[in-house]
């Protein structure tokens, strides 16, 4: 038997389409998001569960800078930090720091393609509504970096997002190669001029950031929050270039994938998903391992930056093949909400981060380890992704995602789902 699940916008409800096969497949088939490309209003719910699990990565090392630990000096982390808690941070280091986002990104480019074929069948003009769409993505953004999280992405994927316009012109092959030239070719090319990561000290910017934090006023932490952001200290500027670039070129990859049909149909693909999951985890898990352990002033660890990406692509790839399988059905049924509302759960998750650590709350900033950071975060995650569960039983969208919706739309969109 094969299943195809997909989640209908247009009827707000979970459909299954079963079909049989001719005997001799004893084995059940996978069950798949949509056969090709997902019909109107219908929503793949393998990459929203992709999505959610993305989001968990990234909500976890914001509440690393969150709570602190990022802003301290080595030394004084070493003084917070038990056997244990060292042996969490390596391990966020190696499989987690920013490969969750990377995968993130690659997700965003998916979704471009989704949203230039639901506005090809709704017959809306293409390029006006995806401009208004990055516009209030970049003003979510704004509100992020004030209230919420100093480290925003929202404001870079609304620029950078606009090279998938006029990459939506090019060739397939022109797409992979420009993806792949900016994926590989630019930690490469800046290690060649000596460019290193970053420095082994902590700059006093950080001690003043940490000492902002820590006030008792809410509205001091915005102040705190907007100068953190617009003076971000800490990381090489060599390094700031290897973050866009490479956001850009998973973009990029995220384009070609789309227009590929992968994402709409994985079945179909996977054999090639599993040889990339095979080349990209081993490849990238190594790389980031030596990376992990070499030190950040040479230019090696530039070069080794390479691998973040590469694992990244690996696990998006493992993710979209057990989750449209039966074993991943349980866990695709419990993430995919979370997925669909990515933004509001990540606004949120700084949020209560910030409630949690900085002096307004509860203010343990700065005063635990890695270890109680990431039973923190499961927890808030936990959470959200109940939250998300009891929302969309009553509601088509997130509260944000629906703000973002009818603005770009330029009308109020329905919230409620119909009686």
């Amino acid at each position: 038997m094969a299943v195809s699940v997909v989640r209908s916008h247009g009827k707000d409800k979970m459909t299954e389409t079963v079909s049989s096969e001719k005997a001799g497949h004893a084995a059940r088939a996978p069950l798949t998001e949509s056969r090709g490309a997902p019909g109107k209003g219908d929503r793949v719910l393998a990459i929203d569960a992709v999505r959610a699990i993305a989001l968990f990565g990234v909500l976890v090392m914001n509440l690393r800078d969150i709570s602190g630990l990022t802003l301290l000096g080595p030394y004084e982390r070493v003084s917070l930090q038990t056997p244990v808690d060292a042996l969490v941070e390596a391990l966020l280091e190696i499989l987690v720091d920013w490969k969750s986002l990377s995968a993130f990104s690659l997700l965003f480019g998916i979704s471009f393609t989704l949203i230039i074929e639901s506005c090809r069948r709704r017959d809306i003009p293409t390029v006006p509504f995806y401009l208004r769409r990055l516009f209030v993505l970049f003003l979510f953004g704004i509100l992020n970096i004030a209230v919420f999280f100093w480290g925003d992405i929202l404001v870079t994927y609304a620029v950078l997002g606009l090279v998938l316009l006029p990459a939506s012109f090019f060739s397939q092959r022109i797409v992979l190669a420009v993806a792949g030239g900016l994926i590989i070719c630019t930690p490469l090319i800046l290690a060649m001029f000596g460019e290193v990561r970053g420095a082994l000290a902590s700059p006093l910017s950080d001690f003043a950031t940490l000492f902002g934090f820590s006030q008792s006023s809410f509205w001091a932490t915005i102040g705190v929050n907007i100068d953190r952001y617009l003076n971000a200290a800490g990381a090489s500027t060599a390094v700031g270039i290897w973050r866009y670039a490479t956001i850009t070129g998973l973009f990029l990859l995220g384009l070609w994938v789309g227009r590929a049909g992968i994402a709409g149909n994985v079945t179909a693909h996977r054999p090639l998903l599993a040889r990339i999951a095979g080349i990209a985890l081993p490849i990238g898990l190594s790389l980031s391992t030596v990376e992990f352990f070499v030190p950040s002033t040479s230019p090696w660890s530039m070069a080794l930056l390479v691998g973040t990406p590469i694992l990244a692509i690996g696990y998006v790839a493992v993710g979209a093949l057990f989750l449209t399988s039966g074993w991943g059905e349980g866990l695709r049924a419990v993430m995919a909400p979370a997925g669909q509302m990515a933004l509001t759960l990540y606004l949120l998750g700084g949020f209560f981060g910030e409630a949690i650590f900085y002096g307004w709350g509860f203010g343990l900033l700065a005063s635990v380890g890695d270890l109680a950071v990431l039973a923190i975060t499961i927890g808030l995650y936990a959470g959200l992704v109940a939250a998300s569960h009891a929302w969309l039983r009553r509601f088509r969208y997130g509260p944000f995602e629906w703000v973002w919706r009818s603005l770009t739309h330029l009308s109020v969109q329905p919230l409620r789902h119909p009686a």
